[in-house]
């Protein structure tokens, strides 16, 4: 399901297909926007937040691996808790502090469907993972 490091530990969490579309992509439009300038409104606007979760939350699953010394598996309550945390952090919490930082509800509503992409990946991922396993015993 994913390449072992050094250590023997399976980085499965940034070793998806998920992750590295949402980083490369994330990479090449912040490129994008650096070298040429603005695209249209909405992708400013809203692509940063469509991709935060799954890059976020792949982190997390690497991260809490490498800590525990032993391949993880975020669950649902851990998801949905990294969600509701980042949705505050970046809507209540960094408005107030941030000039830039702007509170709008469409950036949750895309924090939830990057949330629900990622659930939806790990659940392929695992399916095909035991499937695997399963025909090699």
């Amino acid at each position: 399901m994913g390449h072992s490091s050094k250590s023997g530990l399976v980085l499965h969490g940034i070793d998806t297909p998920l992750f590295n579309l949402s980083f490369g992509l994330y990479m090449v439009y912040k490129a994008w926007v650096f070298s040429a300038g603005p695209l249209h409104p909405w992708i400013d606007a809203y692509l940063a937040d469509l991709l935060a979760m799954p890059v976020i939350l792949a982190m997390l699953t690497s991260g809490m691996s490498l800590w525990l010394k032993r391949t993880i598996e975020l669950n649902l309550i851990q998801v949905i808790l990294a969600f509701v945390y980042t949705s505050f952090v970046m809507e209540w919490i960094a408005p107030d502090r941030f000039e830039h930082a702007i509170a709008d509800p469409y950036d949750v509503a895309c924090y939830a469907i990057g949330t629900v992409i990622f659930l939806l990946e790990r659940k392929l991922l695992l399916s095909r993972y035991q499937s695997l396993t399963e025909f090699s015993s």
